[in-house]
């Protein structure tokens, strides 16, 4: 029990260590992307049958296996009682686990794994795996949802900054449909006329293309000459989800209310660090001139990179780049100057300090 329990601990380090703030993917995409990568590694590691037959194999070890179109012409969806795999006609030695649509959605271009060889043997072994890991998937997001929520509030904040609250709304609806089953049918544009028109959607009266639904805190737009999008609009944002995900555009909405009181918490926390960094970062310039004048450095100070240039002897420069949000580690640093200072300048000039090489 202390084993698996250190052992969980371990995996939730190392997952979290890979985590990028940068990145257009929200915290839980990104480890579920690492998550999966790390069990699918391990059946490629295995040893399977080689295939014979891709088609007459496939059917004879899935006779519940569906194809299905895709959004796009020359991909087909191999839909299993587990898990969706995706081929693409052109590379037909070739199959993905799908892990979220639209594959092509440009946030989440790494949302699905590949791999050749072996199909056959290496799908049974990721279908009948699945379940068992999508288990423990969401038992690691139950264990470690504050750790989740906070370094997402600080990629968001990274990312987006004054502009945080449409993505907020963005990043919570991929968040939930990504565990969702999509509807393929819902890319032929008269599936999603038909549904819109059973809840009681009519089309536009001056553009008879477009559809408009009103939910009680969204309305669901769609214009069949863009027959794979469904826009969600709110009173202070509006995003994209892929047509396939249409029937859950009622979960959505029902979570609006609490997406929207958490955005505008998360937004004016944001606003409230920025403006406290501003003041930081002002004091800290006129720290670096009252320190300076006091000195008699010559300096050169850039406000963009926040670092420090002093002219030396011997046609040397002393280069620091200082923190913009610590004003006290900012003092520390320009009292300590003096002495490295002068310990450079007592340097011979024939004698020079460069970094080791890799080879050294």
């Amino acid at each position: 029990m202390l084993d698996r329990f250190l052992s969980l601990n371990m995996e939730a380090k190392e997952l979290f260590g890979k985590l990028k703030k940068e990145f257009g993917s929200s915290t839980l995409m990104q480890l579920n992307q690492l998550f999966f990568n790390e069990k699918v590694q391990e059946v490629l590691d295995k040893k399977v049958a080689e295939d014979k037959d891709f088609n007459k194999d496939l059917f004879r070890q899935f006779p519940e296996a569906k194809i299905l179109d895709y959004r796009k012409e020359k991909i087909k969806i191999i839909r299993l009682p587990n898990v969706d795999f995706c081929m693409n006609a052109c590379y037909i030695d070739k199959v993905s686990i799908c892990l979220f649509f639209p594959l092509d959605y440009c946030s989440y271009q790494n949302n699905f794994l590949c791999f050749s060889n072996c199909i056959i043997g290496r799908m049974k072994l990721i279908n009948d795996a699945m379940p068992e890991w999508r288990s423990e998937f969401r038992q690691f997001c139950e264990t470690n949802a504050s750790k989740i929520e906070k370094f997402e509030k600080s990629r968001l904040m990274k990312m987006h900054g004054y502009s945080i609250f449409g993505h907020y709304y963005d990043s919570k609806t991929m968040d939930l449909l990504f565990m969702k089953t999509p509807v393929f049918s819902f890319y032929k544009s008269y599936n999603v006329v038909q549904w819109l028109t059973d809840h009681g959607c009519q089309p536009d009266s001056k553009d008879k293309k477009s559809y408009k639904l009103k939910l009680k805190n969204t309305t669901i737009g769609y214009d069949s000459s863009r027959s794979k999008e469904i826009r969600v609009s709110t009173n202070e944002s509006d995003f994209i989800i892929d047509c396939a995900y249409l029937p859950y555009v009622s979960q959505i909405d029902e979570n609006i209310p609490k997406w929207l009181e958490e955005g505008q918490s998360i937004r004016h926390e944001c606003l409230k660090k920025k403006k406290m960094e501003s003041i930081s970062e002002k004091a800290t310039k006129m720290l670096v001139k009252d320190k300076m004048k006091e000195m008699g450095y010559e300096y050169r100070f850039s406000e963009y990179q926040f670092t420090l240039e002093i002219k030396l002897q011997k046609k040397r420069k002393l280069k620091l780049t200082l923190p913009k949000s610590n004003l006290e580690r900012v003092k520390s640093l320009l009292d300590q100057l003096p002495t490295y200072i002068d310990y450079i300048n007592s340097v011979p000039m024939h004698y020079r300090i460069y970094f080791q090489e890799n080879d050294f």
